[in-house]
């Protein structure tokens, strides 16, 4: 037999239930509020504690980063030094070669450096990528000495560029230097070094007739007055 409920009998019911129900979302909320408040110290606690081993790590890693930092380091008695310096990212899958004089020294990618010990006296210091630049050396014992390598665009990959670094440029300067402290200079790559020790003859003679045709006046230059002091 079906039961039968009265419109009042039924608004009671629910009236009822929504007042249960407003009552339990009430509790919950005021819960919540004390579990919050109630929780701070330990919060605060827990943050404290994770700022101050986040400190903790940031010194450490400053300290190691002072004891490992690498320098400019000074050449053998007698001899004198030049970094290359690349400190773009442009360009920096691809790898440029080095020479000076006749000899082929090998070659590196990205932002590196190479560090290379020389006899004092006139070099003839040069990189190849799809091109070739050059630059004239007069380097005296016991200096150091700084050639900027610069990625600039290509035809088909990022070509090379040659240059005294402007010392003057603290911005400049500040990015060299940290890329020495930040790494040890690179072991240069002589992979199919044959191949480029067969065409020296070849690049030498691009370089005379480029400096017969644009002239002596044209060709950088890096004095033995250039040097670099740490």
């Amino acid at each position: 037999m079906p039961i039968v409920v009265n419109k009042i009998q039924l608004l009671k019911f629910y009236k009822s239930q929504l007042f249960k129900l407003a009552f339990f979302y009430e509790s919950i909320f005021k819960f919540s509020i004390f579990i919050v408040v109630s929780s701070q110290p330990i919060l605060n606690s827990v943050k404290y504690m994770k700022t101050k081993m986040l400190l903790l790590l940031a010194a450490f890693t400053l300290q190691t980063n002072m004891v490992n930092a690498q320098d400019f380091q000074e050449p053998t008695d007698g001899k004198a030094v030049i970094y290359f310096l690349r400190t773009s990212g442009l360009g920096a899958a691809i790898n440029f070669k080095y020479f000076i004089d006749e000899e082929y020294l090998g070659k590196f990618s990205g932002k590196n450096y190479a560090r290379i010990e020389v006899d004092p006296g006139e070099h003839l210091v040069w990189a190849k990528s799809e091109n070739l630049d050059f630059m004239k050396a007069d380097l005296k014992a016991n200096a150091i000495y700084l050639v900027h390598v610069k990625p600039k665009m290509g035809g088909f990959k990022a070509a090379v560029r040659l240059e005294v670094p402007d010392l003057s440029d603290a911005k400049l300067l500040t990015k060299i230097k940290k890329l020495i402290a930040k790494k040890k200079p690179v072991t240069l790559n002589m992979k199919k070094a044959e191949k480029e020790v067969a065409k020296i003859k070849e690049y030498l003679e691009k370089y005379e007739k480029r400096r017969n045709s644009t002239g002596e006046n044209q060709v950088k230059v890096l004095s033995a007055d250039m040097n670099f002091s740490n």
